[in-house]
């Protein structure tokens, strides 16, 4: 390395910057002694480049790690903000006269209805989720089964057939308010008044069966929605069917899913189903209640009075109902001799509370002449244990006519019951349903309707799980 003389002294660097270009002149024309030191300033040159590049090196990645920290510490409070908006958002708002309001969707909520013969898409059996708290629909599709007895055979076929129908329907349900005449003290103000409801009939629908027991078959009692499938009951042979094609866009179907046989099944008989409910998840499935008797009311065995219980892996277990029948007897007046038939059994998870529409009550002994006379505008509200029985009558009571089927009303919180009542006079080879509805009170807002075709209809349900989708959005 050289300096000039006298020159104040400059940086290293400098020094070396200043050194570099007579590198090539000293090279050339000095060689001996010199020539180390010319390499070492070479080389000295070398390790001061290496050394800033480290530095800068290190710098840079400082400031993109700096970069990426702030990223992180920004996506992260963002993420905190968006997750607290949204659950700041107002939730559904109850009225009080059980309907609700939600202020966080457009249109207060409100998606599209399934029509009157709509069904779950065919792509899957899980029912859209819709958002919780909505009024009740305008319209709900209703399906009803029927069990034809010994009507069921089909004279016109050629191979062994039984036959049902399934008759589809619309409840349309008009909402109104009553005003409160204005005051000076306050303005005129609405409030809701009593719903009216309406039934439109729709299509029916023929389907067949070669399932039978001794000649009788396709004997369906109840309809009911579990595991997202639409089930009915054969109370001749005790299987349980799934329905395809119920609402007419294919042909309907009988799908054998299970058999589940009498009493503790263990028996060779397959149960008579007559009612069936969801309760906390598993399916509940039961027979008239009362004693098999002859037809002079001579007792030969209690295997209507159990129940069987399937949990959604297709598990079977069996109950002893004896002392719930007897219990609800009891609170009828109709202690043995007399005798109460049910047909219609529904459980409600909002009351907790079984709730039952008897087909017959009668304080006489049996006889099957008499007994297609006795029929119930009853309904028995029983606790979880039966422990508690309350007794509610609804409208006038036909004797003939007793209930055979029913559920609640969506999203009426379990306050609306939607029913069937059968008739049935053998003798004069006359079958004929109805349709009503009625509240928890005992008031009828549907006075009963004749169903079309003078079927026995003993099963209705919804042509959508409304159940299934309200305790997906609970």
């Amino acid at each position: 390395m050289w300096t000039e003389e006298g020159a104040p002294k400059l940086p290293r660097s400098l020094q070396i910057a200043r050194s570099v270009p007579n590198l090539n002149t000293i090279n050339s024309d000095i060689e001996g002694t010199t020539a180390p030191t010319l390499r070492r300033s070479n080389s000295a040159l070398s390790t001061s480049s290496t050394n800033n590049l480290d530095i800068f090196a290190r710098y840079r990645m400082c400031f993109i790690g700096l970069i990426l920290l702030v990223v992180l510490i920004l996506s992260l409070v963002s993420s905190s903000y968006f997750s607290f908006s949204s659950a700041q958002k107002s939730p559904p708002f109850r009225s009080n006269n059980g309907t609700y309001t939600d202020n966080n969707t457009p249109n207060n909520g409100v998606p599209s209805i399934p029509s009157a013969a709509a069904a779950p898409s065919a792509r899957s059996r899980i029912p859209p989720v819709l958002p919780y708290g909505l009024t009740r629909p305008d319209s709900i599709g209703v399906v009803l089964v029927a069990d034809l007895d010994k009507k069921s055979r089909d004279i016109k076929s050629e191979r062994l057939q039984f036959i049902s129908y399934l008759q589809h329907a619309a409840i349309k349900i008009t909402k109104t308010a009553q005003s409160i005449p204005p005051s000076t003290s306050s303005p005129e103000k609405k409030f809701p008044g009593v719903d009216t409801y309406a039934v439109t009939w729709g299509a029916k629908y023929k389907f067949s069966t070669a399932m039978n027991e001794a000649g009788r078959g396709c004997e369906l009692s109840e309809l009911v929605w579990f595991d997202h499938k639409l089930l009915t009951f054969d109370d001749r042979t005790g299987i349980m069917f799934e329905i395809k094609g119920f609402d007419g866009r294919k042909d309907v179907q009988l799908i054998p899913r299970s058999i589940v046989m009498e009493r503790d099944g263990l028996s060779s008989k397959g149960q008579k189903h007559e009612w069936a409910t969801v309760k906390d998840g598993e399916l509940y499935m039961g027979s008239i209640g009362k004693e098999f008797t002859d037809s002079k009311g001579n007792i030969l065995g209690n295997g209507f009075q159990w129940i069987a219980i399937m949990e959604k892996n297709g598990n079977i277990r069996h109950e002893d109902w004896t002392g719930n029948y007897e219990l609800i007897r009891k609170a009828l007046g109709s202690e043995y001799p007399g005798y109460v038939v049910h047909e219609a059994v529904e459980w409600s998870n909002v009351h907790r509370r079984w709730f039952l529409l008897p087909r017959r009550v009668s304080t006489e002994a049996y006889t099957e002449g008499e007994d297609e006379l006795r029929g119930s505008n009853k309904m028995v509200i029983a606790s979880e244990d039966f422990s508690s029985i309350e007794i509610v009558q609804i409208g006038v009571l036909t004797p003939s006519r007793g209930f055979s089927s029913f559920k609640f009303l969506p999203r009426t919180d379990d306050s609306i019951i939607m029913a069937v009542k059968s008739e049935e006079i053998e003798k004069d080879d006359f079958q004929n349903s109805y349709l009503t509805i009625f509240d928890l009170s005992g008031n009828v807002l549907l006075p009963e309707t004749q169903v079309p075709g003078n079927h026995k209809y003993e099963g209705v349900a919804y042509t959508y799980d409304w159940v299934a989708v309200n305790r997906r959005n609970v």
